[in-house]
C-alpha cells in the first residue's frame, strides 16, 4: 500500500486531470495560446501518472475480489484465486514501481529547474 501522503497526491491529480480535461476542451481555450500551451503541458506530465493510479486501483480491487473467492468451497475456484492473487500482486508490484518512477523523475526534473512542481512529496 502506498504512503496516505502520497494516494492524497495522487486523488488530487486526478481531479486536476478532470479540471484540465475541461479547460482544454472548453470553447474559446486556443483564445489564449499562452495559457492553452501551459495547461497542455501540464496536462501530458500528469497523465502517465494518473493512468498508473488507475492501473493500481483497478488491481488493489481485483486481487480483493480474488481474496473473496477463497472463501468458496470449490478447490478448483481457489486455486484459480490463488493463482490470480499471485500475478495480480507481480503486477501490482511493477505498477508501484513504474509509479515510483515516473513521480521521481518529474520531481528531478523540477528540482533541476530550481522549482518543487506540483508532484513534490
Amino acid at each position: 500500500m502506498l504512503p496516505e501522503s502520497v494516494l492524497n497526491k495522487l486523488n488530487s491529480l486526478v481531479l486536476r486531470k478532470k479540471v484540465l480535461e475541461d479547460q482544454l476542451s472548453s470553447e474559446g481555450a486556443t483564445e489564449d495560446i499562452s495559457k492553452f500551451t501551459s495547461l497542455n503541458k501540464e496536462y501530458s506530465e500528469i497523465t502517465p501518472v494518473v493512468e498508473l493510479y488507475g492501473n493500481y486501483n483497478h488491481s488493489l480491487q481485483s486481487i480483493q475480489e480474488s481474496k473473496e473467492m477463497l472463501d468458496l468451497e470449490d478447490r478448483e475456484i481457489i486455486e484459480l484465486a490463488k493463482q490470480e492473487i499471485e500475478d495480480l500482486e507481480s503486477s501490482q508490484a511493477v505498477t508501484k514501481l513504474q509509479f515510483l518512477h515516473r513521480i521521481y523523475c518529474v520531481f528531478t526534473q523540477d528540482f533541476v529547474k530550481g522549482k518543487v512542481g506540483n508532484l513534490s512529496l
